[in-house]
């Protein structure tokens, strides 16, 4: 059995769509690892293990906090592969991953992730003040990719840290500015980085994930997007997945993830 898998959290059906496509479009270089659907569904025959976390949120009425930032803290402890990446499913794959898997496993660190370059404007502007407030050095990451090693010494009080952040969300000074005053995943996890010196690494340096590439660009051409001009880069290495942000809410993204499969051949 593989001891590594891919995770990803789909309730609703489009989700589950969503998913189905990513895991066709990461099977046309990986079929060695598991896949693993965090979901309601009873079955499909593309995914080794399908857990249902429902449970976890009962009594939350935020869908953003649902099936976003509760169902991605709380999956990892149902996960039972030592290694996983879990992806959100708002992507698709376009190179092979191996070079996501080197990555994060370059160092021992029980967990690994990607970071934009936001610096004092992430988290609405109130990042250096929530690092303050809490005596740390919190630094900007991106949740649409991460890694967990269950095997690493440090994974438990990593884990617990997550747990505090989220159960102390307000009381930390995190901000709840995102869907209908939604909290976000991400800065729970800079604050179990912070607490665990955990750096993330550079997306530019690590051509990793896009935003939202545009389909003129060749798959194999070495560029990296933030999603705007301004931060769209040459790199070492062609783009492995692009996250196309806002797909359920804007119709050009809909499109252009569209254009995408298309391309792909998913």
């Amino acid at each position: 059995m593989s001891s590594e898998a891919y995770v990803m959290i789909a309730y609703g059906d489009k989700y589950v769509l969503e998913a189905i496509n990513l895991v066709k479009s990461i099977k046309k270089f990986d079929n060695s690892r598991h896949f693993v659907l965090v979901s309601n569904i009873k079955e499909h025959e593309l995914f080794d293990t399908i857990i249902n976390i429902e449970h976890e949120f009962d009594n939350e009425t935020n869908n953003h906090n649902k099936f976003c930032v509760l169902a991605r803290i709380m999956a990892p402890k149902y996960i039972d592969y030592e290694r996983f990446v879990m992806i959100d499913t708002d992507i698709l794959c376009m190179n092979d991953p191996k070079y996501m898997w080197d990555t994060f496993q370059s160092n021992d660190n029980c967990f690994n992730c990607i970071c934009g370059r936001d610096g004092s404007a992430w988290h609405w502007g109130h990042i250096d003040q929530i690092s303050k407030q809490n005596n740390l050095s919190m630094l900007p990451m991106h949740g649409g990719i991460i890694y967990f090693n269950k095997t690493s010494p440090s994974f438990d009080k990593y884990y617990q840290d997550l747990l505090h952040g989220l159960q102390y969300y307000d009381t930390l000074g995190f901000k709840r500015e995102f869907r209908n005053k939604a909290m976000t995943d991400e800065v729970i996890i800079s604050y179990a980085n912070a607490k665990n010196s955990i750096i993330p690494f550079d997306f530019a340096d690590y051509p990793i994930v896009s935003f939202n590439l545009n389909n003129n660009y060749s798959v194999s051409e070495n560029i990296i997007s933030w999603g705007t001009a301004k931060n769209t880069f040459k790199t070492s290495g062609p783009t492995l997945f692009n996250h196309f942000t806002g797909l359920n809410e804007y119709a050009h993204i809909g499109n252009l993830y569209n254009k995408w499969l298309q391309k792909l051949g998913v």
